[in-house]
């Protein structure tokens, strides 16, 4: 869509009256900021002065020439219905509402307004305002006036005599495509500027600074153009910028920051340079285009690649990042500082781009394109440039990597990519990237059928993974950021330009109802839980909710995470319920905490920590404890509602542990005894005997259980920890 680029901004054309002079001033207004698509009005206001009230007036006019292709006068001609006139002081009886009239020249039309009757002028002697306000109404039509020129040309004339338009006036105007143009009217040499809507710079380099515009409004959805300037090229910064047509010309540079997007309606024409820049927190600038993309310019995309480098043979897992592209024709020869691994599904395993065992040193791995929905896992290279290489090996990149093409090689529409599955280890895992250079909201994807509705983000700097499952509301991967997902059978991925979003963040915060996260530290680094309750979930794992843990080999790292039979969940979603287990694992003995950093709308949260026999309200406390390499993992439960047995019931049972046998002291002489590990699963069952003190041999289960003795009378339960 196009948008009227001129400003009106008149003052002071004066009428011949028969004793008395008459001042039309036309206001300013500012048509380009308000005016943004065909059919919206234009409201001109115009206010009609006269120096000694009372005095007969007996005809006046004024007209204005318009391009009938750009806008239409509302009104009738020739004495119709006071169409295209609003009267706004005072406002006049039907009588007074004296005539208007037009006459069409071919290619454009003149307008003309004759005033008569001196009965209502005279009837405004004793009014406060001693002058008419009335509003001229267009509807604008599309397009720009030709050569740039403004759709409106305003003239006066004196009295008007029979069967003569009674033009009295001439016009002047000169016109600079990159800059401005201005309008002079003879009949008091009236400066008018005007000018596409394009960014000066004159306060600083803020898109979002009505002063730094031509017209004094931020584009909303209008025509921009963007010019070399001097100083204070543009930058979107701290919000979405939304136009519709944009044009960068030759040598001009439009910024948008880490945190600023763009979205164009439009055409992008870009001679210039088009720069999207990231930071060292993930964060990235984004660009939605629905037009299309011409020009000899260039588009870059950066991504700050943070806590990254390691020297060869070096096994950390500090430092990866999963990189994608958001253009055609990135390749390994854009890397070459950099240990590259490509995902092998069909293997379970990385395969790595490394040419020293397969070419020896100095030699450069082939050349080899990352591919749309592709994604690469990535480090820094501290030992490249090799310095006994000759010739020397090609500089490197550095820890900015700089996406740059042609205009015509930026992602935009449909990808697709086949998903692959095995039943042998790691072979249900499929890496794959954002390919767009906005980002990517997962939670608008349509998945497969044999796929699960997760992703998982590797955090290079905490060796550890970010989690997403549907349910969890929107999450925005960033441009040039790669993900895994998981399948359950051989499915396909598509991904659309309806699933492009701006204001990604990895570390994302959603209101999502029934949600629980639970933070564990400890050395300095964390690991998340996250537990929701659904109403189209089991207790099962579900692909429309779960996702799996991924135990990492980071030292040091807590590690925290829920279970149902050989499952771990990092996300678990299922039925409401009373109570759920939590495990926990790190590589390294020491003192760790476990708090709630998301309690939704939950009444009650404790944590019960099985080795201690102690519990914690999650509302109000972090929970401290010592946890020591090779304890049982299945340690924690989280209870959402109140239990009613703890120890013992009515005096009746208690249930203690010596030397792998469970001794349960009971007054009664008949009921069952059942053993349930913390996910629920019955691992022993018996039948009490008619003793005082039964005894249950346990064998070799280890760790936190729940024991229910059950008679014909009540129920006892108590959580025991078996050593």
């Amino acid at each position: 869509m196009k948008t009227l680029l001129f400003t009106l901004s008149f003052s002071c054309l004066v009428f011949s009256v028969h004793a008395s002079d008459i001042t039309l001033s036309v206001g300013n207004v500012n048509i380009a900021c308000s005016v943004n698509s065909p059919g919206d009005k234009i409201y001109i206001p115009i206010t009609i002065d006269y120096i000694t009230p009372g005095e007969e007036i007996s005809g006046w006019q004024f007209f204005i020439w318009f391009d009938q292709d750009i806008i239409t006068w509302d009104g009738e001609g020739g004495g119709g219905p006071q169409l295209g006139i609003n009267y706004l002081s005072p406002i006049f009886p039907p009588e007074c509402s004296g005539p208007s009239e037009m006459w069409n020249v071919s290619p454009t039309s003149e307008l003309v307004w004759l005033w008569g009757d001196g009965t209502c002028f005279l009837s405004l002697a004793g009014q406060t305002f001693p002058h008419l306000l009335i509003e001229l109404i267009f509807t604008y039509q599309g397009g720009l006036p030709p050569g740039g020129s403004s759709p409106l040309i305003w003239g006066t004339s004196g009295k008007k005599s029979a069967g003569s338009n009674g033009k009295g006036t001439t016009e002047v105007y000169t016109w600079d495509e990159f800059d401005y143009f201005t309008l002079t009217l003879n009949d008091g040499s009236i400066y008018i500027p005007a000018c596409l809507n394009s960014f000066q710079g004159d306060i600083n380099n803020d898109w979002f600074e009505p002063g730094n515009w031509c017209f004094g409004c931020v584009p909303n959805n209008t025509d921009v153009w963007i010019s070399p300037v001097p100083v204070n090229s543009p930058v979107i910064s701290g919000d979405i910028a939304m136009v519709d047509d944009i044009h960068l010309f030759a040598d001009a540079v439009l910024t948008i920051a880490s945190d600023g997007g763009l979205t164009i309606n439009g055409e992008l024409i870009n001679d210039g340079t088009l720069l999207v820049t990231s930071d060292t927190n993930g964060n990235s600038g984004t660009m939605i285009n629905y037009g299309e993309i011409t020009g000899t310019g260039y588009f870059e995309q950066d991504r700050i690649i943070t806590c990254t480098g390691i020297n060869p043979g070096n096994p950390s897992t500090i430092g990866w990042h999963f990189l994608s592209s958001s253009y055609e024709g990135f390749t390994t020869d854009d890397l070459y500082d950099y240990f590259i691994n490509a995902w092998n599904q069909s293997a379970g395993m990385w395969s790595s781009y490394d040419p020293v065992p397969v070419y020896g040193p100095c030699t450069l791995w082939p050349t080899t394109a990352l591919e749309p929905l592709g994604a690469w896992n990535i480090n820094l290279n501290l030992a490249y440039p090799d310095p006994t290489c000759i010739p020397p090996q090609p500089a490197g990149t550095g820890t900015l990597i700089e996406f740059i093409t042609s205009n015509t090689q930026v992602h935009t529409g449909n990808y697709q990519k086949a998903l692959g599955f095995g039943s042998g280890a790691n072979q249900e895992w499929n890496l794959v990237g954002n390919p767009y250079p906005s980002g990517l909201d997962l939670n608008t994807i349509q998945w497969g059928e044999n796929t699960v509705q997760a992703a998982y983000i590797y955090d290079g700097c905490a060796g550890n993974y970010i989690y997403w499952a549907a349910g969890m509301g929107p999450f925005v991967v960033p441009p040039n950021t790669g993900f895994f997902v998981e399948t359950t059978g051989n499915d396909e991925l598509l991904i659309t330009n309806d699933n492009r979003a701006h204001n990604p963040e990895l570390y994302w915060e959603n209101e999502v109802p029934n949600l629980l996260t639970i933070q564990a530290s400890g050395n300095g680094k964390t690991d998340i839980l996250h537990i929701r309750f659904g109403n189209n979930v089991t207790a099962g794992f579900d692909k429309n909710g779960d996702a799996h843990k991924i135990i990492m080999d980071t030292e040091g790292l807590p590690q925290i995470y829920s279970r149902f039979a050989d499952e771990k969940l990092a996300i678990n979603a299922l039925p409401k319920t009373s109570s759920v287990p939590v495990s926990f694992i790190s590589s390294m003995s020491g003192y760790y905490t476990i708090n709630a950093i998301e309690t939704s709308n939950f009444n009650y949260l404790m944590l019960y920590d099985c080795f201690t026999g102690m519990q914690y309200n999650l509302f109000s406390e972090a929970h401290p404890f010592i946890y020591n390499t090779g304890d049982d993992p299945d340690r924690f439960i989280i209870y959402f509602s109140e239990v009613e047995n703890e120890k013992i019931v009515n005096g009746k049972i208690s249930i203690s542990i010596i030397d792998q046998t469970m001794f349960i002291q009971s007054a009664v002489r008949d009921g069952l005894i059942i053993v349930y590990d913390l996910i629920g699963q019955v691992v022993l069952k018996k039948v009490l005997e008619p003793v005082t003190m039964n005894q249950v041999r346990v064998g070799d289960l280890h760790g936190c259980f729940i024991v229910k003795v059950s008679t014909g009378s009540f129920t006892n339960t108590e959580k025991v920890i078996i050593r």
